[in-house]
Parts: structure tokens; sequence; C-alpha cells
């Protein structure tokens, strides 16, 4: 594709191909991220949720939780 791409010199392309382009890079790009945060966790789960490292994951992703809640209450205050 980078081959068919630098045919044509960046300032002839339109404004919509360029944004087209931006979309499906910025697609890609956090699909990869987000899949490869999801087999990260998929292969953590089992460490993570035995024996004594249950509760303190449960501890500090209800932390987290309540860090995320006191964020959105202060960015939406008026």
């Amino acid at each position: 594709m980078a081959g068919i791409l630098s045919l044509v010199p960046i300032m002839t392309k339109t404004v919509c191909y360029q944004m087209a382009i931006f979309g499906i890079v910025y697609v890609a790009i956090a699909t990869a991220v987000h899949a490869s945060i999801v087999m990260l966790a998929a292969e953590l789960r089992p460490w993570l949720v035995e024996g004594p490292r249950q509760n303190v994951v449960r501890r500090g992703l209800a932390v987290a939780l309540v860090f995320v809640a006191g964020w959105l209450f202060w960015a939406t205050k008026r």
C-alpha cells in the first residue's frame, strides 16, 4: 500500500483522502493495541485471581474506579 500512496504527491491529495487514510491507520493501531491488552489480560488472569493476589487486585481496581469517578466529577463540575 505504501507504493500506491507514494505515487501521488502529498500536496495533491484531497483532504477527504487524507482523512480516510488517517482514519484507517488510527483504527488499525487502536485495534492492535486493544487486542494486545485483551490477550495479555487473558494470559495474566489465572495468576491474578488465585490466592491472596485476588483481594489485592480487587482492592486496586476498586481504588482505580474511585479515582476515575473523582476525575470525572472534577472534570465535569461547573
